[in-house]
């Protein structure tokens, strides 16, 4: 055997080696352009939500003032007083607010997701309205619940207090000073 058989020859070697070049330089520009087109798509989306956290804070600076023309006295004072009673640093024009806008989000996130995903009318419709439901129910809910700790913490304070007061009395305070 000669020398020229058993090696292969240097032009294919070369070939060889400019086309793992060019076939990595290629993987390498393909890899590039993805991480661009994925850098492109991450700034569209985060401008996209910069200009909605925008369009929200606007929304909730005017929100309240539109609530408290829209919502009857009654309503707004009954809300009011529960709010208090919670002890949430929030009048009732807020919660409102607060309420509307996350209805509103999350009616419309639901839509979204019940479309893409190609549910019929009924069970889209259905979701639909169980999360406005749900939404406008759970500030009340949450009202309620602050409420009901509140008030089992006064009655978990309560004997001791009267104790207290009924000794202070009984040792010569006046009312007000036992208290």
């Amino acid at each position: 055997m000669s020398d020229r058989e058993s090696k292969p020859s240097s032009g294919i070697v070369r070939f060889s080696k400019n086309l793992t070049l060019m076939i990595s330089d290629g993987v390498v520009k393909i890899f590039s352009l993805f991480l661009f087109a994925v850098n492109i798509l991450a700034l569209v989306v985060v401008t996209f939500f910069k200009i909605i956290g925008r369009t929200i804070q606007a929304f909730m600076h005017f929100m309240p003032k539109l609530m408290a023309a829209v919502v009857p006295k009654k309503a707004e004072s009954n809300l009011e007083e529960q709010i208090a009673y919670s002890g949430i640093d929030l009048s009732a024009d807020e919660v409102l607010s607060y309420t509307t806008l996350y209805s509103v989000v999350l009616t419309i996130a639901v839509f979204i997701i019940t479309s893409w995903l190609g549910l019929d009318a009924i069970p889209k419709y259905f979701a639909i309205i169980a999360t406005f439901m749900l939404v406008w129910s759970s500030p009340y809910i949450m009202i309620a619940v602050l409420i009901r700790k509140r008030v089992d913490n006064v009655e978990k304070m309560l004997p001791d207090v009267l104790t207290i007061v009924a000794q202070n009395i009984s040792s010569g305070f006046t009312t007000y000073n036992a208290l």
